[in-house]
């Protein structure tokens, strides 16, 4: 019987927690690259692969977040949707009620 090893977050990936644009700034605005928050989960199974809104060039550059590459862990951290994981399909940047994970490509965990 084997045993389950313990990891620290940390020590699994890269853990990213979002920024939100301001909504007075309409040129961050447009359809670039998806912005996940806890609404859009309604709209989801496991994975994510769209959102409702979506950033411009020039609001990605001017929130200087990471963009999360495909394959992403995406929790839901605040409110009654708290816990509620999906993994992005796409690219995407969330707002800061969305903490996520960004796995270590080069760790075998089995």
């Amino acid at each position: 019987m084997s045993e389950w090893k313990e990891y620290k977050l940390g020590m699994l990936g890269w853990v990213i927690t979002g920024k939100t644009p301001s909504k007075n700034n309409p040129v961050d605005w447009g359809n670039e690259i998806p912005f996940i928050t806890p609404s859009d989960y309604k709209n989801y199974g496991k994975f994510a692969r769209a959102a409702d809104r979506n950033l411009s060039q020039i609001g990605v550059e001017r929130l200087r977040n990471k963009i999360l590459p495909p394959n992403s862990i995406l929790v839901t951290c605040i409110g009654s949707d708290m816990g509620k994981v999906v993994m992005n399909k796409i690219g995407v940047i969330t707002n800061q009620q969305i903490n996520s994970i960004i796995p270590d490509s080069n760790l075998v965990l089995c």
